[in-house]
């Protein structure tokens, strides 16, 4: 494979031989995060001596600077390649042909509707002139006592019904006519545009030599811009708790202007580009307010529908669909990325209709933990600490998780590198129960002589292992944090001992080794005290 990069060279050949065309096909496609690299192969038969070949019915969306030839073989030199628009006269020809016959058609129909309305006013002339002329003589008849009512009734009201029907006729072929004119002033455009131009077409052109009469085979590459992907993934969980099984997939879609059937397709991330998590639980900063009574309002009951919908949301209605199976991708590491190609052909249509191709699967096996945060909900939250064993990095995308067949939820993951430690969220799980209560909210009124107001308050918590297995959960919890110097918060107590404590948000969290079958209570007890005449929230 000898390779030559699009250059402009100033040769001197023999004279040229006659231009043909090099029928191609897309064989292999690689897609970054906003193009792709287009391969197309074909082969050619060449004469000794100076040839130009060219590459047509190419999109708008190609890089005229990325393209790059290659040719099998030896005995060959290429001396020039040029990316260009040019218009085909024998197309024009054939479409301006097309158009002039259209517009001979509406034009003969216009002409069919005129002499249509035509014959319809000489009818219409004529059923005034009979009416007239029977208006006339029943005057006459009238004067001498002989008029047939009946027979003058259905006469004038045929002629009546007659002529307004021949009038709607008449009518409706006008408004023919003007639709059918406006159709031919559109066609006439057209023409115009298509004789004043031809019709667009893009090419590349190859010029060089032949040392010797034989079959080419050429390849053609170029960037085609308006080509994407994104990677998603899905987790299935197993029986083993420790260990999940994660699925790489790609959505790919593309508008560049040319179908890519039946390629080889390759996804680099040379270009690289929430839900099952435990909520995040708040500081609680305290401050003092102008207190102002909230307006009474009337109650009002939530709507049926929309209770309707709070009693279905987040509900899965059926399984998601599996994917057929399918041979994992090879995956190539290099300096710049990493590269994933598909093993089977896949066919993705110019339009940017989404497609989903199957990467890889790794097993990914790690330490279980749980996460509760009792206050905000009474749910435990599953997640799994495990490192990317994987020589690829995992990148920022949507995680499905599914148990067997079941959809869980999903989430968004960031950027993971090869050999980083990363954490995957797994949604609530119910083999641990955990609760949350208010002990006591004990109001202390100042003294006679001044003082503080103070309020004692007292939490208790507790996590429950519901299976035989151990396992490592974090309890979360917080303790109110003051904005104001003159609001205090005072005897805290914190039951076990081991807790995490951020000063700055009050945020406490508790890491424990929780035994099959065992439970571990918590205690959270503070005092806040502030002046008689503020107003905290409380």
């Amino acid at each position: 494979m000898r390779k030559f990069i699009v250059i402009a060279l100033l040769c001197v050949f023999m004279p040229l031989s006659a231009l043909k065309e090099l029928p191609s096909k897309i064989g292999s496609v690689t897609v970054y995060n906003d193009r792709a690299l287009v391969e197309r192969n074909g082969t050619v038969a060449l004469e000794q001596g100076v040839f130009e070949i060219y590459i047509g019915a190419l999109p708008s969306s190609i890089d005229q600077n990325s393209i790059n030839v290659d040719v099998e073989g030896t005995g060959i030199k290429l001396a020039n390649i040029v990316y260009k628009t040019i218009y085909l006269k024998e197309e024009t020809n054939r479409n301006a042909d097309e158009i002039k016959r259209k517009i001979a058609e509406l034009q003969r129909q216009v002409q069919s509707l005129n002499n249509q309305n035509t014959a319809l006013q000489n009818q219409i002339d004529t059923l005034k002139s009979i009416k007239a002329k029977v208006e006339s003589d029943t005057q006459k008849q009238f004067s001498q006592s002989v008029l047939n009512i009946e027979a003058l009734g259905k006469t004038l009201s045929f002629i009546t019904r007659e002529l307004a029907k021949t009038m709607d006729v008449m009518y409706d072929n006008q408004i023919k006519i003007g639709k059918l004119r406006e159709d031919i002033d559109y066609q006439n455009k057209l023409l115009s545009e298509i004789t004043s131009r031809g019709k667009e077409e893009r090419r590349i052109y190859i010029k060089g030599r032949s040392d010797s009469a034989r079959t080419y085979s050429f390849s053609v590459k170029y960037i085609a811009y308006n080509a994407y992907w994104s990677p998603t993934y899905r987790v299935y969980l197993t029986e083993d708790k420790a260990k999940i099984n994660m699925e790489y997939y790609a959505s790919v879609s593309q508008n560049t202007g040319e179908n890519w059937n039946d390629v080889n397709l390759t996804l680099s991330t040379s270009v690289p580009r929430f839900g099952v998590k435990a909520p995040i639980l708040a500081p609680y900063y305290l401050y003092n307010y102008s207190y102002q009574p909230k307006p009474k309002m009337a109650k009002r009951a939530l709507a049926p529908s929309m209770a309707k919908e709070e009693l279905k949301a987040g509900a899965l209605d059926e399984a998601p669909t599996a994917y057929d199976y399918e041979p994992p991708a090879e995956v190539e590491e290099n300096a710049y990325s990493v590269e994933y190609r598909a093993k089977m052909a896949a066919t993705v249509p110019s339009g940017n209709e989404e497609r989903t191709i199957y990467l890889i699967t790794q097993e990914v096996k790690g330490e279980n933990i749980f996460t509760a945060v009792p206050r905000m909900e009474k749910k435990v939250y599953a997640q799994i600490k495990t490192k990317n064993e994987g020589k690829a990095p995992i990148l920022p995308g949507k995680v499905s998780v599914f148990y067997g067949t079941s959809f869980i939820g999903d989430f968004e993951i960031s950027q993971v590198l090869p050999g980083e430690e990363y954490t995957l969220d797994l949604g609530p799980v119910n083999y641990v129960k955990v609760d949350f209560k208010l002990e006591k909210r004990k109001y202390i009124a100042p003294g006679i002589l001044g003082g503080n107001k103070k309020y004692e308050f007292e939490y208790s918590l507790s996590a429950k292992n519901l299976t035989s297995d151990a396992y490592k959960i974090v309890v979360i919890d917080r303790i109110p944090v003051s904005n104001d110097s003159k609001i205090k918060v005072n005897d805290i107590k914190l039951i076990p001992e081991g807790f995490e404590k951020d000063d700055k948000t009050g945020i406490v969290k508790w890491t424990i080794d929780i035994k099959g079958k065992a439970e571990v209570k918590f205690k959270n007890e503070y005092v806040i005290e502030f002046p008689k005449d503020y107003n905290v929230n409380l």
